[in-house]
């Protein structure tokens, strides 16, 4: 059962994965035309240089383990992450991802969107709401291109720097119980225990690119750098 489950998890990432790395390029885009600046009638919308984005496929014993508790696993096996220096330009541009069907903003923004870049927001999590967390993220899970059968659902997330502090190294970080002496030596030697979710990040060029397997195990666990050195 474990085999069939984990091949048919494979199979919707392996179609859908290049309708959602294009969606990484497309919210790349549009960022760094923000970071320009657009003007819409008289309002200038202006990004910080500092907005970074980045993705991640979730592994398959996270993902199916989310889909056996709460049937989640579909919308939440791709994920996209902006990170802003401040809360501001985080919620601006929440706001424009939601509105990316209006034509004036479709106009300012140009050639950095295409005609199928919609991103249909089908749900809104405003985790702010959930006090027991203290985590106050949005977080939207959105169709790029709904025309499309293959553009999978897709989870945004929308960070300030406080936020991905508190869950990289703070009260927030999930890894933080976990065991991880040692993680860096298996990960060269392909010993690694644990599967590894596959990241993806821009370069200064503003290439996308899929972290390799240490990379992808620093990203899981940052602790590392610290005992590396």
């Amino acid at each position: 059962m474990a085999y069939a489950s984990y091949s048919v998890y494979k199979r919707y990432i392996n179609s859908q994965k290049k309708e959602y790395e294009q969606a990484i390029i497309d919210i790349y885009e549009i960022i760094e035309k923000l970071k320009e600046g657009i003007k819409i009638d008289s309002t200038e919308l202006k990004v910080d240089d500092k907005v970074r984005v980045e993705g991640r496929i979730k592994a398959f014993k996270s993902a199916i383990k989310n889909d056996l508790k709460d049937m989640k696993a579909l919308d939440d096996c791709f994920g996209i992450r902006i990170i802003a220096d401040n809360s501001g330009d985080a919620i601006m541009i929440q706001q424009i991802m939601k509105r990316l069907s209006n034509p004036k903003l479709r106009e300012a923004l140009g050639d950095s969107i295409s005609e199928d870049t919609i991103f249909r927001v089908v749900e809104e999590k405003n985790h702010a709401q959930r006090l027991a967390t203290k985590y106050n993220a949005t977080h939207h899970i959105s169709v790029r291109n709904p025309k499309n059968i293959n553009s999978p659902l897709i989870e945004i997330q929308y960070w300030d720097k406080e936020t991905e502090e508190r869950c990289t190294y703070g009260d927030l970080n999930h890894t933080g119980y976990k065991h991880i002496q040692g993680k860096i030596q298996e990960a060269k030697s392909g010993k690694i225990g644990i599967e590894i979710p596959e990241y993806y990040e821009f370069d200064e060029e503003g290439y996308l690119y899929k972290l390799d397997k240490v990379e992808a195990i620093r990203k899981m666990f940052p602790e590392l750098i610290e005992i590396e050195r």
